[in-house]
């Protein structure tokens, strides 16, 4: 599969590149995506302004497609999303409250 990955640390260093189709584990699905975005946190990344990151990364964590295949309660074809977050504490009143993405750590 094609993935637009960050190879090193400096400004750019990007590169559209083939990588290993993901296997499925217990409790994870594959999603087929089909629409992936660039956000801030990826330009961050890209132009190296202090986002940590170590490379290689594959950028554009904010995606929608659709379930694989079958699995659990999933179905090939159902429609999802993802709810990325680069790290929390898991503690705080906001990781708590289901807003992880405003954690201060």
């Amino acid at each position: 599969m094609k993935a637009l990955v960050k190879y090193a640390k400096g400004p750019w260093n990007i590169r559209l590149e083939d990588v290993p189709e993901p296997q499925t584990k217990d409790g994870y699905i594959i999603v087929d995506v089909k629409a992936a975005g660039i956000c801030a946190s990826d330009l961050l990344i890209i132009h190296d302004k202090g986002h940590p990151y170590e490379p290689p990364v594959i950028l554009g964590h904010e995606f929608s497609g659709v379930v694989a295949e079958d699995k659990g309660e999933w179905r090939k074809g159902d429609r999802v999303t993802s709810q990325t977050t680069f790290s929390t504490c898991g503690k705080c009143y906001l990781c708590r409250s289901g807003y992880p993405q405003h954690c201060p750590e």
